[in-house]
């Protein structure tokens, strides 16, 4: 079985490899008078070394780890040459949340939630990742969409965007500057279609796939100038699961109705550019004890990015911030919160977070760090910091300041270099000597820097990666095993520089 596996990858980059110097962004397959069928080959192998992500500690040596990690797919597309219907279907393989999956590992490879075992025999398959028919409806501008696809809004912070559910999209083309969408999906009814073994090691990273009764409308307008973009936004969960909840809260709870409003604006001046985005969170979680108020959810976010093009040279400055929940030192000993209001912002409720695993920000127009946040291609979840949602990749109780710039060396030679600070919104809680103290919001700064050489309009080599500077927060002495909101990651005082390195080749089309 080992063989056959090994067999496939092969043919599978041979294939790519032979028709990498066509420099097309698909292969036709066959072009029709009326249709064209098309596949879109990826493959990317990356060389990935990760140290002291989990812990900042240098002293363990569990965290310190090399691999050789892959991601490929295949996407096939059904196209009408004028505006007739479009099918769509996309086969996968990649590792856990999405991240690469491993082929060989040195050391021991660990996540904050357990450790990995490198993919073999049928997890090398792919699987259906997505899949989709796009109808004109009668002779009016009107288009209908379903199958499983992802869903996004804006820069991706605020309405899922990163994992594919099961959903329709109806869209209305109004003029040809303005538009109109509504969607409509079923979060988890079935989330993925596997081919081959589904990786067993799943249940372990917290990845269920939990079947839960909730239902996820959007609506969304999109408004085009000559220099200018302009988008609201409005996107309502309503979920009646009762027993399979996994909730943050104390309130029980069997219908949630979780609404954000939003909207974001683009802008290009010249040579300057800026981005714009806000979101709120509305709606409430009906409490079935008397005794316990409903939960109201009010967090909010905002999100702002600003460039300026000096030729080669493109500066520029990105912001975000993200409500958290408040915590006192009088919580210091509790596991579950105790309100009437959710403040954390909050893209699926804290009061069913198994929901993550189908509404989730895609992050589609942002930056983040790559080893605070987890944002490169190595399976890093990020360094723990205090969040409602214990993910430091959300944008929950978070402000986050970005300085840096894009320079393009050469036609195919691009660098970029960004400086990240990290805060807290609110501050965490802890204990030392059996007295609860509050924490410090400094986590700390990064630094990213990346380099891509491109051989082709196909091929493209990669050099980047992220070393992080813990903050005071990191530092403080405690003897708690982790608070309300708050993990323990170093509580001697001390905490050590992590980093991340990825060395990618890609080939695409």
């Amino acid at each position: 079985m080992r063989s056959r596996m090994l067999i496939t990858v092969f043919f599978f980059t041979y294939i790519i490899l032979g028709v990498a110097e066509t420099g097309s962004t698909a292969i036709n397959l066959i072009d029709g008078k009326e249709y064209v069928f098309s596949v879109s080959p990826y493959f990317r192998t990356d060389v990935v070394t990760l140290k002291n992500n989990i812990d900042l500690d240098s002293r363990n040596k569990d965290d310190s780890t090399a691999y050789l990690g892959f991601d490929y797919s295949f996407g096939f597309n059904l196209k009408s040459k004028e505006s007739g219907p479009e099918f769509y279907l996309k086969l996968e393989r990649n590792g856990p949340s999405d991240y690469d999956a491993p082929l060989f590992i040195h050391n021991t490879l660990r996540t904050s939630t357990a450790g990995i075992e490198r993919y073999r025999n049928e997890e090398l398959l792919p699987q259906i990742e997505e899949f989709w028919g796009d109808f004109p409806l009668s002779d009016l501008p009107l288009r209908l969409k379903g199958g499983l696809f992802s869903y996004g809004a804006g820069n991706g912070l605020s309405l899922g965007g990163a994992y594919e559910n099961y959903g329709l999209n109806l869209s209305y083309s109004a003029k040809e500057r303005i538009k109109f969408g509504f969607y409509y999906c079923r979060p988890d009814l079935v989330y993925k279609s596997y081919l081959g073994e589904r990786p067993q090691q799943d249940k372990e990273q917290g990845i269920n796939y939990q079947h839960t009764k909730a239902n996820f409308f959007a609506l969304d307008s999109t408004i085009s100038g000559e220099d200018y973009n302009l988008q609201p936004y409005v996107g309502v969960l309503i979920d009646n699961t009762n027993t399979k909840r996994a909730s943050t809260f104390a309130t029980p709870t069997h219908k949630d109705v979780l609404g954000t409003l939003g909207i974001s604006w683009e802008r290009n001046l010249d040579k300057l550019s800026l981005n714009l985005e806000t979101a709120r969170n509305f709606g409430k979680a009906k409490s079935s004890d008397e005794a316990l108020k409903d939960v109201a959810h009010s967090g909010y976010a905002f999100y702002a990015d600003t460039s300026y093009a000096l030729n080669k040279l493109t500066p520029h400055f990105r912001f975000l911030y993200a409500s958290g929940n408040k915590v006192t030192t009088d919580m210091a000993a509790d596991t579950v919160l105790t309100s009437g209001k959710n403040r954390a912002f909050s893209v699926y409720s804290p009061l069913n977070t198994n929901l993550s695993d189908s509404l989730y920000p895609s992050f589609t127009k942002c930056s983040l760090p790559i080893v605070a946040a987890g944002d490169g291609y190595g399976l890093n979840y990020g360094i723990p910091r205090p969040t409602t949602f214990a993910d430091p990749r959300l944008p929950d109780n978070t402000i986050l300041y970005g300085l840096g710039f894009d320079w393009t060396v050469t036609k195919k030679t691009s660098f970029s270099l960004n400086w990240w600070y990290l805060m807290a919104a609110e501050r965490g809680i802890g204990t030392y000597n059996g007295e609860a103290k509050t924490l410090s919001r400094d986590l700390g700064n990064e630094l990213d820097v990346s380099c891509t050489y491109a051989l082709n309009d196909n091929i493209s080599l990669s050099l980047g990666g992220g070393y992080f500077f813990p903050g005071n927060f990191y530092k403080e002495e405690r003897d708690d095993a982790g608070s309300l909101f708050t993990p323990i990651v170093q509580g001697d005082g001390k905490a050590d520089n992590a980093y991340q390195i990825e060395l990618s080749l890609t080939l695409s089309f």
